[in-house]
């Protein structure tokens, strides 16, 4: 019976187990048609969500409404619809503007066109080139050749051609095969990123997936990255923020070799297929001609002739290794831009036999009318320049200097085109090229663009001082009397050439002269300055025989000294910032601070042994 009633109960658990497991099936199965259900309804609710990709594809003509038989440029990543290249004989020309605007660099060709004339010059760091339009020849460093290449004013606008661009500026041209010229600047090309693509890939117009196709990239095509910054409104702060197109989409903008600019998808991109370009382009100046040693450059005021033969003139100051006299003026009557050439022959000789090189100075102080009446007209600039070269053979030069100061800024473009032309030549005629500029200081204005200057000349010459002066006569009233060259006003002036120019180019102009000052009082009660100009022994004894002790300035970095006396019943205050050995130290450090090429001294006769002695221990210790 326990048996039976065991079986009995055995076969009942056993019923009652599957009838569970049938349950829990039907569960089961309900639950997951349930899920398919709802799965369906949310698909069904939300299909109208942007997942299926657009596949129509629409070209970049098209889309951007473009004439298939014109020809549009793409610079760099950009579309110029509003520009037009000319195509003159077969050939893309190119407004010479347009190639300054977006292809400039320290060196890039430099333009001078003058439409009164029909005449354009290109100057490069060895090229001076002049020609007229549809000439079909053309000078190059002032010798005729032929052209070689259809140059053409238009409208009163110089167009050249890209045979003639490319070689000469930071430019890469491109005219793909559906009419897109496509421009880049080899500077920032270095620095491009490129994508090579793993898959095939599809580039579209906007950065959504349901934006038009432009172009479809097969496996290995190369794409450009150009991003792009926009501003949109940030809704939360209600201000426009910066970002880059695309970024937020998960998009790349990019170009393509046809041309075509767009976005391709992040997913699309292998990091390990990304590069950079690598297009080798010579960014950096031309070496300057004398770069072996540090510079001394002794300025040597030589006012005639006779004056070469003198034996103060024949003295070899220890560490100068440059001298630099003043031999040739302008002839100012009639400003017909001849010059006056003191130049001599046997004191290149001396200056050779001990071991110094000569750089003659080509000078003018503070007339306008020389850069305004002569630099202003191409063939007397020509003029100027053939003088200048013939001199260099005649006398065996080493170099030339400029010092033309009457610049202003109505006239600075003529000076600055001179400097320009006579580079190419310079360097043609193996001559160390140099510019003597003075600091801009409040009475005297900003008239040099050093920048310009710094790219176009070996050495430029910064005369870093002058800080505060009387005037051109030496007497003025309600002046402010101060010193010649304080540290601050020196290294204000190194660091704003350091940051428009190479360093190695800089040669620190030094004063070997003190500025003497004498205030009085006129009968209105007004202070009247009056000024004189001594060497460096002179002004020290001239304190010191006055029992004035000179005291250390560590503000200005030069002694100072004052005393009081009377003039009958006027009394009148003396002062100066004296310059010492020490003083012209702590300038003089600075050519190591800052890689400098050396210094200068004005003028020669002015220093004392001690001083020379200083600046070569400084200059090459």
């Amino acid at each position: 019976m326990i048996r039976q009633r065991g079986s009995a109960q055995m076969r009942y658990s056993k019923a009652k187990k599957q009838n569970n497991e049938k349950i829990v099936l039907f569960v089961v199965l309900a639950s997951t048609v349930l899920m398919i259900g709802l799965a369906a309804t949310l698909f069904l609710i939300f299909r109208a969500d942007p997942i299926q990709p657009n596949m129509e594809t629409i070209t970049f003509h098209d889309y951007h409404n473009l004439d298939p038989n014109s020809l549009y440029v793409v610079l760099e990543g950009e579309l110029l619809e509003d520009f037009t290249p000319l195509s003159i004989a077969g050939e893309i020309h190119l407004p010479y503007d347009f190639l300054l605007q977006h292809f400039s660099s320290r060196t890039s060709p430099h333009f001078y066109w003058e439409p009164e004339l029909e005449l354009l010059t290109v100057t490069t760091q060895t090229e001076l080139i002049r020609i007229q339009p549809g000439a079909a020849e053309m000078y190059l460093n002032r010798a005729l050749h032929p052209a070689g290449f259809a140059f053409q004013n238009i409208g009163g606008v110089a167009y050249l051609p890209l045979s003639f661009v490319e070689p000469r500026f930071d430019i890469r041209a491109n005219l793909t095969a559906s009419n897109l010229l496509v421009l880049d600047n080899t500077m920032s090309w270095q620095t491009t990123t490129q994508i090579i693509m793993e898959e095939e890939a599809h580039i579209r117009h906007l950065p959504d997936i349901q934006s038009y196709i432009v172009e479809t990239i097969p496996t290995g095509g190369v794409l450009h990255v150009f991003p792009v910054e926009i501003e949109v409104l940030d809704e939360e702060t209600e201000q426009y923020i910066t970002v880059i197109m695309g970024e937020a989409e998960n998009y790349t903008r990019v170009r393509t070799s046809s041309g075509a600019i767009g976005f391709v998808y992040n997913e699309e991109i292998s990091e390990e297929m990304q590069f950079t370009s690598g297009y080798t382009v010579d960014e950096g100046m031309l070496p300057p001609l004398h770069s072996h040693e540090p510079l001394i450059v002794a300025w040597d005021l030589v006012t005639v002739s006779a004056a070469n033969y003198l034996p103060a003139t024949r003295v070899v100051h220890q560490g100068v290794n440059v001298m630099a006299p003043k031999w040739f003026r302008f002839e100012r009557e009639y400003y017909t831009g001849t010059l006056e050439n003191i130049s001599s022959l046997d004191y290149v000789n001396w200056a050779h036999a001990n071991g110094m090189q000569v750089w003659p100075l080509l000078f003018d102080y503070e007339d306008p009318q020389v850069a305004t009446q002569i630099l202003s007209q191409t063939y007397l600039r020509d003029y100027v320049i053939n003088q200048l070269m013939q001199a260099a053979i005649t006398y065996n030069f080493d170099g030339i200097m400029i010092d033309i100061e009457g610049t202003n800024p109505s006239n600075q473009v003529y000076f600055l085109q001179f400097l320009r032309e006579l580079s190419p030549i310079m360097r043609e005629y193996n001559l160390v090229y140099s510019a003597a500029v003075f600091v801009p200081a409040p009475w005297r204005g900003a008239w040099f663009n050093h920048g310009e200057i710094g790219r176009v000349v070996d050495y430029l010459a910064v005369m870093a001082y002058d800080q505060h002066v009387a005037s051109v006569a030496n007497i003025q009233e309600d002046a402010t009397a101060g010193p010649n060259a304080s540290i601050d006003f020196v290294q204000t002036a190194v660091r704003d050439l350091v940051a428009v120019m190479d360093s190695d180019r800089i040669i620190l102009g030094l004063p070997f002269y003190t500025r003497i000052w004498y205030i009085r009082q006129n009968e209105f009660g007004q202070n009247v300055y009056e000024q004189r100009h001594v060497g460096i022994q002179f002004g020290q004894s001239y304190f010191a025989d006055a029992g004035v002790p000179l005291q250390w300035s560590e503000e200005y970095g030069s002694y100072f000294a004052s005393f009081t006396t009377m003039e009958g019943d006027q009394e009148v205050t003396t002062l100066a910032w004296v310059e010492t050995e020490r003083s012209l130290e702590l300038k003089a450090r600075l050519v190591e601070q800052y890689g400098l090429a050396g210094v200068a001294g004005w003028q020669r006769s002015l220093a004392t042994p001690g001083v020379w002695a200083m600046l070569d221990y400084v200059i090459r210790q």
